[in-house]
């Protein structure tokens, strides 16, 4: 897997949400399976509003985001929810050609979250 690498890349300049995976988050680990967790940011740009959320993810993180996104991407589900529970959650919500974007650090605890909306074009 390469660093900085997108896994979900959705909207434009001033209004965009995309998730890069980066470098290892503990290579030198003796359990193989955290060698395999990678930091992650969530970078959200809704103007005014602008910023990282930085996070971990598991291999199984990887995939699911990689999954859920290409759901929503290609197969125009109308709703999809990425992450939550303790970790970040993204809800991306499909109304008519409109993308409305919810963006939350804690899936567990809706506050603070950011909405936001990607026009089609």
């Amino acid at each position: 897997m390469d660093d900085d690498q997108p896994i979900l890349d959705i909207g434009r300049r001033g209004s965009r949400i995309t998730v890069r995976v980066g470098a290892p988050y503990s290579p030198g680990s003796a359990d193989p399976d955290q060698r395999l967790w990678r930091h992650a940011d969530i970078v959200v740009e809704a103007h005014p509003f602008t910023g990282t959320i930085p996070t971990v993810l598991t291999a199984q993180d990887v995939e699911e985001y990689r999954a859920l996104a290409l759901a929503f991407t290609t197969e125009q589900r109308d709703r999809v929810v990425i992450g939550g529970h303790r970790a970040a959650e993204i809800v991306l919500q499909r109304h008519d050609g409109t993308v409305e974007v919810s963006v939350t650090p804690s899936g567990d605890d809706p506050w603070p979250l950011l909405r936001f909306l990607v026009f089609p074009g």
